[in-house]
């Protein structure tokens, strides 16, 4: 009896799983459709879909066989809510597959890990504002959950016979392991789409969260094998004069003037102005773009310039580019993004200690992804962000979902120049947002127009031409982009300040929907770079490689030399300065930053590692396969090396020594608003050991130091001393601006030291309003474990700027 009703519920439950088989088909065919028609893909992409449905039936199956004891329990007890049961969870799964699969078609990467950086609103707003509802859209919402609902009514009284329900249960158990033999290998493909393609998307999310979530490097900062991967990386970058081992990446700032030979420069400090252009590519401007010339003024205005052709973005997404163009740094768990960033020198800090207005142009909401955060930690001067469109532009315009169109952006930022009529020399920095998905313009009629017109004057071959129709909204954003920095140099060219400015144009990264990554792996990095202005002598073009991390080196060395501004004779660029060779090479090593915020990809030398494999570069950024294991595995270790020393970042908390941070431009005095609380013979375990009365930091300080002292108890041996320091500091509501947790380093568990000092200095420079902050300092034991000293002291130092 048992049995029978067993072999029973196993038919009612495989004609459940089974009817929704034909669902994933369906999905497959929509995935095709928009590889071929949205984003021009060819060749064998029926074959890849196939391999791909047979793993998603697969994957079905394997997630089917845990649900298949939940439903036999429930089924026990009422069929009925058995069998709905298992109908929602499917549902439920099938809908989740069919949204994994259009963020596929959207951005051909499925999704990853990457939803662990973005809040809960954050991500919110990416899907409303890169979606759009359309007919077919919806058609297919329909069908595919329609479809396993229809299946099952019209199949539930089939009868399967024993051998055959025993032979589908059989697939079934053995899915995960047929799985594993046919999935494929992301070695085996020289392009990534095809291995995306192929994937089923829901094991692909679930495999790279259980990574991530699972597999952290452990590492021991204090070992032999850290030291062992400093001093190799050391070895590797020759060109570095380093100083010190608990810094790695400090150097002497040797950077040499390659940039001012091209330019007559005036008394004045020239102005500098970057154009962070949002997904500019060099497949469609500058020297021989795949898809053919779409930026006409653009492509003017380089032929005026100094052009890279061949620059390279740090990251496949935008969150990198400012850190990595104004700061020269590392990419270390967004830790440059936040409030708290590690100490660093960058671009904006030094041209600010040298007199220079700061100022910040964007359409969007500098909030997202840190920007703001990092920006006011490098002491920005101001920020312009979206705030809403008015009436008279809601009418004019379609809705841009990210914020303002770069033409209206432009016209609000320099209205608020115009309103501040600053006097000393400014960096301005322009980030655009049009070029971004949904590629909407506020005259689609008109761009529409240009667009027939631009592609009729070009002699695109038929494949391109039906590549670029395909997209036609893509590159009327293009267009108008183009167009709108048309109107913002006809319009700078009306400033009196023309003639002493320096303009830097170049993209965050390449566009992800159009970086034809079928054909080469590392167009997604691929981003033109163009520096214009009216004192350039004489335009010239560069093969060379150079990358984002070259600019802020080369920019400071250039007003260094020629006495605009002063810096410090060290620093921690990663970036060796731009090369200004008119041949193809490249100098440089870059970690690259996919957007799961991995770093499986690493360019040295003429090289370049792709996920495991070797490519070798050759004149126009194009690559060939190379077979060279011996080769693959010293580079490997090499971005090893580098990655294990750079995550060193976020213990340390600083790139630099606290000490030079301000250099001789500070003045320093015992800290006014209140004395620490300093400790004889003490022996506790309590939870939280108050350093300092809480009180009102003076607003003039721009850095407070402190030293601990600590001596432990004679005999006493600390085998584990529990404490932690902590460094806070609050609003008027309670809420941290600043919290630190300072560990209690080795050298403190020593019951053989007499004497035990720690030194930090905070920079509280990017903090407004500080004199309505509260601070407090407190020694934190969460585990309540004993501790022991004879003495405890703390001495505070209050920094402020140097009156000139």
């Amino acid at each position: 009896m048992m049995k029978s009703k067993f072999f029973d519920l196993l038919k009612r439950y495989l004609l459940i799983v089974f009817s929704f088989l034909p669902a994933f088909i369906l999905i497959r065919i929509a995935e095709s459709l928009s590889l071929i028609f949205q984003h021009s893909l060819s060749g064998s992409v029926w074959i890849m879909e196939l391999h791909g449905l047979m793993l998603d039936w697969l994957v079905l199956f394997s997630f089917a066989i845990p649900l298949f004891i939940l439903f036999l329990l429930i089924s026990l007890l009422s069929r009925k809510t058995g069998k709905t049961l298992a109908m929602i969870i499917l549902m439920i799964y099938l809908f989740i597959s069919l949204s994994l699969t259009t963020y596929f078609t959207k951005t051909l990467v499925p999704l990853d890990q990457v939803i662990f950086f973005f809040s809960p609103l954050e991500i919110f707003r990416i899907i409303i504002s890169s979606t759009r509802i359309s007919v077919a859209g919806v058609i297919l919402f329909l069908l595919v959950l329609a479809v396993p609902v229809s299946l099952y009514f019209f199949t539930k009284k089939l009868q399967i016979r024993k051998p055959f329900q025993i032979a589908l249960g059989a697939v079934v158990i053995l899915s995960p392991v047929l799985f594993h033999f046919i999935a494929p290998n992301q070695l085996k493909y020289n392009n990534d789409i095809e291995y995306f393609a192929r994937s089923d998307k829901m094991e692909y999310l679930v495999r790279k969260i259980y990574q991530f979530k699972t597999l952290k490097n452990h590492i021991d900062w204090n070992g032999k094998s850290y030291d062992a991967a400093i001093q190799r990386y050391h070895a590797g970058n020759p060109e570095f004069s380093y100083i010190r081992n608990q810094y790695p990446l400090l150097h002497t700032d040797n950077t040499p003037d390659v940039l001012g030979q091209f330019f007559n420069f005036n008394q004045e400090s020239p102005n500098i102005v970057f154009l962070v252009v949002e997904s500019l590519s060099t497949s469609f401007c500058g020297e021989h773009p795949f898809y053919g010339r779409f930026m006409p003024f653009l492509d003017s205005l380089m032929n005026h310039s100094l052009y890279w052709q061949n620059c390279l973005a740090t990251s496949e997404r935008t969150f990198n580019v400012l850190p990595a163009i104004f700061g020269s740094l590392p990419f270390s768990n967004e830790n440059f993004r936040v409030p708290n960033a590690p100490l660093h020198f960058s671009m904006i800090r030094y041209l600010n200690e040298n007199g220079y207005s700061t100022q910040y142009f964007y359409g969007g909401d500098p909030y997202m992804g840190g920007t703001q955060s990092f920006l006011e930690h490098e002491q920005i001067d101001y920020i312009l962000p979206y705030f809403g469109k008015s009436q008279e532009e809601k009418e004019k315009a379609k809705l841009f979902e990210w914020g303002d169109y770069d033409g209206i952006m432009f016209k609000r930022a320099f209205h608020a120049l115009d309103s501040m009529n600053i006097h000393a020399p400014r960096l301005d920095i322009f980030q655009t947002l049009t070029m971004h998905a949904p590629f909407t313009v506020p005259d689609d009629k008109y761009y529409s127009r240009v667009f027939d017109e631009s592609v009729a004057k070009q002699n695109l071959s038929q494949e391109i031409k039906r590549m670029v129709v395909n997209q036609k909204n893509i590159f009327q954003t293009i267009l108008y982009t183009d167009e709108s920095l048309r109107q913002f140099f006809n319009y700078y060219k009306k400033r009196k300040d023309f003639n002493n400015t320096i303009f830097v144009i170049t993209g965050d990264h390449a566009m992800p929907e159009l970086s034809f990554s079928f054909l080469n792996l590392i167009e997604k990095y691929h981003v033109p770079l163009a520096i214009y202005s009216p004192m350039l002598k004489k335009p010239s073009k560069f093969e060379s490689v150079s990358s984002h991390l070259d600019l802020t080196p080369s920019i400071l060395a250039m007003l260094r030399s020629h006495k605009f501004v002063k810096t410090r004779p060290i620093c921690h660029w990663l970036g060796t300065g731009l090369d200004v060779s008119q041949k193809f090479e490249n100098t440089h090593n870059i970690s690259f930053i996919q957007n799961s915020r991995n770093q499986d990809e690493y360019i040295k030398g003429n090289y370049f590692v792709s996920f495991g494999r070797l490519f070798k570069l050759l004149p126009g950024m194009k690559t060939c396969v190379v077979n060279n294991p011996k080769l693959l595995d010293n580079m490997e270790r090499d971005q090893k090396d580098y990655l294990f020393m750079t995550n060193k970042i976020k213990e340390r908390e600083s790139l630099i020594p606290d000490d030079i941070l301000y250099y001789d431009n500070y003045e320093e005095e015992p800290y006014y608003p209140a004395k620490p609380i300093n400790y004889g013979k003490t022996s506790t375990n309590k939870e939280f050991l108050s350093m300092i009365n809480e009180n009102k930091i003076d607003k003039n300080y721009k850095m407070i130091g402190l030293e601990v002292i600590i001596t432990p108890e004679n005999g006493k041996k600390n085998s584990s001393f529990p404490a932690k320091l902590v460094f806070q500091i609050l609003d008027d509501k309670s809420k941290s601006c600043i919290w630190y947790q300072f560990p209690i380093e080795d050298e403190f568990l020593s019951s053989q030291k007499t004497l035990i000092t720690m030194r930090k200095c905070i920079d509280l420079s990017s903090i407004k309003d500080l004199g309505n902050k509260t601070l407090r300092i407190y020694l934190y034991n969460p585990d309540h474990k004993e501790y022991y000293f004879d003495k405890l002291d703390m001495v505070l130092t209050g920094y402020k700027f140097r009156k000139s």
